[in-house]
């Protein structure tokens, strides 16, 4: 009769355990991706100067005069980049996948990123400053 008992409550317990892990693994895949985002954002926006934001996204001049613009799309980061002698955007590359929310908050020094993800029940809320180098003129 006592283990008739005890295995729903096993079963139960082994359930939630289960969902828990679930739960830790796509936080970590999570974390990976942004990583990986927070890695090439940084080499490029390093480079980068004139840090503005355009109706939600952000936008920002290379030293080759190139204009490159992030922002989110379906769940997305997208880069975008624009050439000194054309009017419009071109390319599509996904930097970042399961964008719930992003924040451009940019100044003379670099610019502020908050992301948050959701994939799932699984949410992240990721927070970074990346600053800018400073243009040797001398």
């Amino acid at each position: 009769m006592m283990i008739s008992m005890v295995i729903p409550v096993f079963f139960f317990a082994a359930q939630l355990l289960r969902q828990e892990v679930d739960k830790q693994i796509e936080e970590q895949r999570l974390r990976g991706e942004y990583l990986t985002f927070l890695s090439f954002a940084q080499r490029e926006l390093k480079t980068a100067n004139q840090f503005r934001v355009q109706q939600g996204a952000l936008l920002f001049e290379l030293p080759t005069g190139e204009t490159v613009r992030y922002e989110q799309k379906k769940g997305q980061i997208v880069r975008q980049r624009k050439q000194v002698d054309s009017p419009h955007f071109q390319g599509h590359t996904v930097l970042l996948q399961y964008v719930d929310q992003v924040f451009f908050t940019p100044d003379q020094q670099g610019v502020a990123m908050t992301i948050y993800l959701k994939k799932k029940k699984v949410v992240a809320i990721m927070e970074t400053y990346i600053t800018a180098r400073k243009n040797d003129e001398s």
